[in-house]
C-alpha cells in the first residue's frame, strides 16, 4: 500500500472538550505565526513588498489572532496621532504575536491579576514605538541581550522558557531588516517592558 500524501486528513475525528479544542486552536495559531515569521527570516533574497500603514492596525490584528485570554487582561493604549510606517505587514504582525505570546507565558507564572499592556507612541519624530509591558517575573539584567541570541533557551526566570530559541532572535532580525530595533526597556519586580522601534514612512523613503 502506497504512503499517504503529506496533506492527508485523518478519517478519525477526535472528541475534544471545548477547553481542549480552544487550547489546540491556540497552539495552531501560534505555530502558524511562527512559521510565517521564520519563512521571512530565511528568505533574505526575497523582495518582500512593504506597505505604508498605521501600526495600530497591525497591533489590533495580532491581538485578535491571539484571541481572548480568560485569565489575562490585555489592554491597548494606542496613540491616535501616529505617523505611518513602511513595513512588511505580515512579518510585523508575527513579531507582535511573538511578544504577546512571551508575555502570556510570563504572567502565567504569577498569581492574578495578570496584565499585559500594549502601548503605541511617537515621541521621536523618526520612529514609532510599540511597548509590550507585563507584570510577570523579571528578566535578569544579564539576559536582556542574550535572550535575543539564536537558540537561546530560557530558564524559569526568563520570558522564553521553552521552544527552539528562535522566536525573539527572529523577531529582532526581522525588525532590524525594517531599519528598526527591539530591546528590553526595563525589567523589575513589578514590570517588564519590551520596546519595538520602527522608522516612520517618511524616514525610510528619504
Amino acid at each position: 500500500m502506497g504512503a499517504r500524501p503529506a496533506s492527508f486528513q485523518t478519517e478519525t475525528s477526535l472528541a475534544l472538550s471545548p477547553p481542549k479544542r480552544k487550547y489546540l486552536e491556540r497552539i495552531l495559531r501560534n505555530a502558524e505565526s511562527t512559521i510565517t515569521l521564520v519563512s521571512r527570516i530565511f528568505e533574505p533574497y526575497r523582495q518582500a513588498e512593504r506597505e505604508q500603514i498605521n501600526v495600530n492596525r497591525l497591533i489590533e490584528e495580532a491581538v485578535n489572532l491571539i484571541g481572548v485570554q480568560d485569565d489575562v487582561e490585555i489592554n491597548l493604549a494606542l496613540s491616535q496621532q501616529l505617523p505611518d510606517v513602511l513595513t512588511e505587514t505580515h512579518g510585523l504582525v508575527s513579531v507582535f504575536q511573538e511578544l504577546i505570546i512571551n508575555a502570556l507565558k510570563a504572567v502565567r507564572r504569577v498569581s492574578e491579576p495578570r496584565r499585559i499592556e500594549i502601548t503605541s507612541r511617537s515621541e521621536d519624530v523618526e520612529y514609532v514605538e510599540i511597548l509590550f509591558t507585563n507584570n510577570g517575573p523579571p528578566i535578569p539584567r544579564e539576559h536582556w541581550e542574550t535572550i535575543f541570541e539564536l537558540f537561546a533557551i530560557g530558564n524559569e526566570s526568563m520570558h522564553e522558557p521553552e521552544g527552539f530559541g528562535w522566536g525573539l532572535w527572529g523577531s529582532r532580525v526581522f525588525i532590524k531588516r525594517q531599519d528598526g530595533d527591539i530591546v528590553v526597556l526595563e525589567s523589575n519586580e513589578n514590570t517588564t517592558t519590551f520596546i519595538v522601534r520602527i522608522p516612520v514612512a517618511s524616514q525610510q523613503e528619504e
